[in-house]
């Protein structure tokens, strides 16, 4: 149902927001179109970072998929090196090694909310999600070895000792690291939209100033 939904309201936002941009360029002219096309293209940008982020923690991803997460909510540092990223908006546990090389990852059930965990006995990755009060135990290759309930134990009753941390990815990506950046886009881009004509329009006084020519009346 959450896929279809955010299928249902992403695809025609993305859409109409592309076509907007491309209309500007045969409608519009000077500076106005620019700013509609750059509005345009902000707030398409910023509609697929945002749903498809809302897709990926709706989605089972392959295990050799690598999202793009940017900032990690909890980082689990493991014996030998390598690390534990969770990554809550798009419903993902990431294992990089090292040199923040990633190895695999896999997709948590929390219907879309936060998750956090730790590692327990034989290496083994113990996670419990806010919505659903769920409780996952994963092996580090993200196979389930068991499912259930930790009901009636509250989620705030499971404390956890690791911090967030930075991943670092590929700059361009990072609107896909939080919902929050590509908001930032989208209200960006509408804000850029609804003022146009007002910032075309403080600018044109200027110009007509400047190209006006003094007409003196002959004398008879």
């Amino acid at each position: 149902m959450t896929i279809i939904l955010v299928l249902l309201i992403g695809i025609p936002f993305i859409v109409i927001a592309a076509l907007s941009s491309i209309g500007s360029i045969k409608r519009e002219k000077g500076a106005k179109k620019y700013l509609q096309v750059l509005g345009g293209v902000l707030v398409c940008i910023g509609g697929l970072g945002f749903f498809g982020t809302a897709l990926s923690s709706s989605l089972g991803l392959p295990k050799s998929f690598e999202w793009p997460i940017g900032w990690a909510d909890q980082i689990i540092p493991l014996e030998d090196g390598s690390m534990v990223a969770f990554h809550t908006p798009s419903g993902r546990v990431q294992v990089y090694d090292p040199y923040n090389r990633f190895l695999h990852g896999w997709s948590v059930d929390a219907s879309g909310g936060v998750f956090k965990g730790k590692i327990v006995e034989n290496g083994l990755i113990e996670i419990w999600t806010a919505r659903g009060q769920k409780r996952f135990v994963f092996t580090r290759e993200g196979s389930v070895k068991e499912q259930g309930s930790y009901s009636p134990a509250s989620y705030d009753d499971f404390e956890v000792s690791e911090s967030s941390g930075r991943i670092p990815i590929f700059f361009p990506l990072w609107l896909f690291a939080h919902p929050i950046i590509a908001w930032a886009l989208i209200v960006a881009g509408i804000l850029i939209l609804t003022s146009s004509d007002r910032l075309v329009k403080k600018k044109t006084p200027k110009v007509m100033k400047r190209n006006t020519r003094r007409i003196r009346p002959e004398n008879p």
